[in-house]
């Protein structure tokens, strides 16, 4: 994506599928995962697990679309490095 790209970016968000470490994980993948990472909210509310060792997936009703915007714009606009986010 260049960097002169409008925020916020439009929903949903795909990144160009060659992009990607793998293949993008199912959501039945994505609910069978093992490995959860810590986190400082309510694990009730929203989880974060690792999958597949290359796809770190935060999902549930606690993640908000604001945290999405917030990575593509650092992605974008920013030499800070940041997790890079797929869909």
């Amino acid at each position: 994506m260049p960097t002169n790209v409008p925020l916020p970016i439009s929903l949903p968000y795909f990144c160009n599928p060659t992009e990607l470490p793998d293949t993008q994980p199912s959501v039945d993948e994505i609910e069978r995962a093992t490995v959860f990472l810590p986190t400082i909210r309510d694990a009730r509310r929203d989880r974060i697990v690792l999958v597949r060792d290359c796809f770190v997936v935060k999902y549930g009703r606690g993640v908000t679309e604001n945290e999405g915007q917030a990575l593509l714009f650092l992605a974008h606009h920013s030499f800070i490095h940041a997790p890079r986010l797929f869909q």
